[in-house]
């Protein structure tokens, strides 16, 4: 900053939790200004921090909701002739200081020019800084008393004084805003509409609200709401500086994710061209409309007409169309690559594409993409705002990457991917679904065996649900259809749990094919409250455009039961399970969730075991429900009608597998993960009557469906229990891979008493295991001291494992530990360097006891 006795300048700025956005703030400011004004209104990270150690003057300021308030307060402080008051997420680059300087020493005697209107690019910068649009705001003025923010969120810069005064273009500078980033964005919105409508309830608010309403409602993807808003502007003549144009592009965009075809939409694009003739944005909307719904030569006239108008706005900016926002900065990307990816698809024939919608997928994305560069000659990825690495990995595959803004509907989202491509089949797997190597040579012997027979249109296999996050064991297997014809007439409807609908008039079939087997990691432990809450959501929005229909209850049973809401799971279950009484395509899935939800808010057995009754009748080869109330009773004491209930199901589910029943009505096996635990039940309840051969017999079975279920790798110990270690190694070695599963046996050992057996496999670790470790499970304590002698981690963990094998052995270990180590041992801290290394050595010691246990 300069350091001028008048300060000439003063950059104000409102912050909270900025500490990403202040520091790229402070450098722009400190090139520009004499004085930096950072008012704080309640920050929690190192956001004062920053500032105060810039050399800025920090104020602080309680948050009101009211940015007007906020910024006023900042002027204030400032005693500049002019400020500068950029957010802290907008910033000038550095080829740009020179102008400002330059602009203010011009205009710094013209009395009569009181601020300067600027242009801000707002970008997305988690999506390769995207340009969305360009706009103009005040953003430079005079330190006036009576020039002032009005508004408590969406602020505007009004003069109160007497003269006329102008604020004047500064043309040739642009300001960066990164503020609405898909990142942020959501947060934003939903803040600033509950400001809004509190003024509205308030009778605080304006006209110009309706807009800002209408933009939060859009953001936050409400859409009905959002075109409410915006009719009620266009009807009102709202004229807002900077946005004058934007209600009609919003109603546009909000007709067209409603389900609107573009042409109902013409009079209203009509009506928007005869109040704004020189705006390009209305075609080029429309233009994306009759893209998405498949007519692209009118599109592409659509986005010629928009192009050429775009000139004529160009052509305008000194005049007509001089405070209009440019929405076209950001469309034109998107139309060019739309012509490109037309003409693409004249020129090459595809016979498999794959697609796949993404949204912060880098944890998967992997796999798919591994699993798809052997399946397919293309491969498109549609991006739905994803702030990881997802973009980057798609693009290092060598992916053809497109950007969706997403609009809360899978189907649509989906839609667009089959758009995208240019094959004759299409693979339309889940980012967090794959096929297995084995299987590759399988999609293609399905794929070339039905390619002749066009009415086949779509090919359904089995679709195995496996939670990554237990080994990959088995949730549940249904069935799915990922492998399709690209035909205009097959789209995905409604905006959660898509399905595929023809609606051409041809006889049309999707057979059910065994050649592969699709896995699915989606319902996995740690990823399911977050994707059941967002579920919830999207089947209510569903209901409210399309209406409640039988399977929207099985799956807000189904959501509610995720979410441990057992009492809405019970009301939705019902729903289903009384509407589809009479159905023979009844899904077995809700009575699952009803009999669950009863036992888990414990109602009385006679009442979960009439809706088994109920279950069985209408799904009489089902045995999951016979397992449930094995369960049931087991929990209740009754032993013996429990291992009755197990024996009947093991019967039922061989019949059923041997008839292959489940596959021809395609009902949902949800028994196969269930075998194991029903297994373990048998073997411990004869393990309890004395019989060992039957109990071992079931044992056996449960570790080979999953040989990861704890409660069969607890009975397989008590079974070992008085063997050697010898005998234990041979018999997990049976069972177990010594080194794929070392580290799964490591955590379920015994930790006492087995160190011999502990130690066999912790050699067979993959990860490198420290000497000394190795060294104390051979209970050699004098050579693990010796090879760790400097590493404090190990000598506290030595010093432990002595405690158990003695005085004699401590008395060694005692020996060859620095005199601080002993000291800190023995709590006797005589030195600064001794308490020092006692508190480094506290997290260790904590670590220590936990492994422990």
């Amino acid at each position: 900053m300069v350091g001028n006795k008048e300060i000439k300048v003063s950059a104000c700025v409102i912050v909270r939790n900025e500490a990403e956005n202040l520091p790229r703030w402070l450098t722009c400011m400190k090139e520009l200004a004499n004085e930096l004004v950072v008012v704080d209104t309640g920050s929690e990270d190192n956001t004062v921090a920053l500032a105060e150690a810039a050399g800025a003057r920090v104020f602080s300021f309680p948050w009101i909701n009211d940015f007007g308030k906020a910024k006023n307060y900042a002027i204030e402080q400032a005693r500049g002739r002019w400020i500068i008051f950029l957010d802290a997420d907008e910033y000038w680059e550095p080829k740009d200081y020179g102008i400002v300087k330059q602009i203010l020493q011009r205009y710094d005697k013209q009395e009569k020019i009181i601020g300067f209107v600027c242009r801000r690019l707002n970008i997305d910068k988690d999506n390769g800084n995207r340009v969305q649009n360009e706009n103009l705001y005040i953003r430079i003025f005079r330190n006036l008393p009576k020039l002032r923010y009005v508004g408590a969120v969406h602020e505007q810069l009004v003069y109160h004084g007497e003269g006329q005064k102008e604020m004047t273009l500064l043309p040739d500078a642009v300001i960066y805003h990164t503020g609405y980033s898909a990142s942020t964005d959501e947060s934003k919105s939903r803040r600033n509409l509950d400001i809004l409508l509190a003024q509205q309830a308030a009778g605080n608010g304006s006209d110009w609200d309706l807009c800002y309403i209408a933009d939060c409602y859009y953001s936050l993807k409400d859409y009905a709401r959002a075109a409410d808003y915006a009719r009620m502007a266009i009807k009102k003549k709202v004229i807002l500086p900077g946005r004058e144009t934007r209600m009609y592009s919003t109603l546009l965009q909000c007709q067209s994710i409603l389900g609107d075809h573009w042409r109902e939409m013409l009079p209203l694009l009509q009506e928007a061209e005869q109040e704004f003739p020189y705006v390009p944005d209305f075609r080029a909307i429309l233009g994306f409309a009759a893209w998405q719904q498949g007519d692209r030569e009118d599109a592409k006239h659509l986005f010629v007409q928009s192009k050429e108008i775009y000139q004529e706005f160009l052509a305008h900016r000194g005049d007509a169309t001089a405070s209009y926002t440019d929405e076209m900065l950001g469309f034109l990307p998107q139309i060019e690559a739309l012509l490109v990816e037309d003409s693409v698809q004249e020129k090459i024939n595809y016979k498999i594409s794959a697609a796949v919608i993404v949204k912060n997928e880098e944890e998967n994305l992997p796999i798919w993409l591994e699993c798809m560069l052997h399946l397919a000659e293309e491969i498109i990825v549609v991006d739905t705002g994803s702030t990881d690495r997802t973009v980057e990995i798609a693009q290092n595959a060598g992916a053809r990457v497109v950007h969706f803004d997403w609009i809360d509907d899978f189907a649509a989202a989906k839609n667009f991917a089959i758009d995208q491509t240019h094959g004759e089949w299409i693979l339309l797997l889940d980012a967090d679904e794959y096929i297995r190597p084995e299987d590759y040579a399988g999609v293609r012997r399905a794929i070339d065996r039905y390619d002749k027979d066009s009415s086949v249109i779509g090919l359904a296999c089995d679709w195995i649900n496996v939670d990554k996050d237990r080994n990959n064991a088995c949730i549940s297997k249904g069935y799915q259809i990922r492998v399709f014809r690209k035909l205009p007439e097959l789209r995905y409807i409604r905006m959660i749990h898509e399905n595929l609908q023809y609606t051409g008039t041809e006889n049309t079939s999707m057979p059910l094919v065994k050649d592969f087997r699709i896995y699915h990691t989606g319902y996995s432990t740690v990823r399911m409250p977050e994707k059941l809450r967002r579920n919830l959501r999207l089947l209510q929005l569903s209901a409210e455009k399309y209406g409640r229909s039988v399977m929207d209850e099985m799956y807000l049973a189904d959501c509610y039961y995720g979410l441990k809401e057992y009492e809405q799971a019970i009301i939705h279950a019902r729903a289903y399970v009384e509407m589809m009484a009479d159905s023979e395509a009844a899904e077995n899935r809700p009575y699952t969730i009803l009999i669950q939800s009863l036992f888990l808010l414990e109602h009385p057995l006679e009442e979960i075991t009439a809706v088994i009754r109920q279950a069985l009748e209408k799904f009489p080869y089902m045995a999951d429900f016979k397992i449930m109330e094995g369960y049931f009773r087991e929990d209740k004491g009754d032993y013996i009608g429990a291992e009755e209930c197990y024996l009947e199901a093991e019967r039922m589910y061989a019949y059923a597998q041997e008839h292959d029943l489940l596959r021809q009505r395609l009902l949902t096996d949800e028994v196969g993960s269930d075998m194991s635990v029903m297994y373990a039940n048998l073997s411990r309840l004869f393990f309890w009557q004395g019989k060992d051969l039957e109990a071992w017999d079931y044992l056996q079975k449960s570790l080979a469906v999953n040989k990861y279920c704890h409660k069969a790798f607890i009975l397989l110990l008590k079974f070992l229990a008085g063997r050697t270690d010898v005998e234990w190694i041979e018999a997990i070695n049976s069972i177990y891979d010594r080194e794929q599963d070392a580290e799964f046996l490591l955590e379920k050992l015994p930790r006492q008493n087995r160190d011999k057996v502990r130690l066999y496999y912790q050699q067979r670790l993959k990860t490198e295991v420290k000497p000394a470790e190795s060294y104390m499970l051979a209970g050699r304590l004098e050579a693990a001291g010796a090879a760790v002698t400097e590493d404090v981690s190990a000598l506290w963990q030595m010093g432990i494992r002595g405690l158990s094998h003695g005085d004699s052995a401590m008395q060694k270990l005692g020996g060859l530990m620095p005199t601080a180590y002993r000291s800190v041992i023995t709590g006797q801290l005589k030195t600064l360097a001794e308490r020092r290394l006692a508190r480094r050595t506290e997290r260790i010691q904590s670590w220590l006891e936990e492994q422990d246990g």
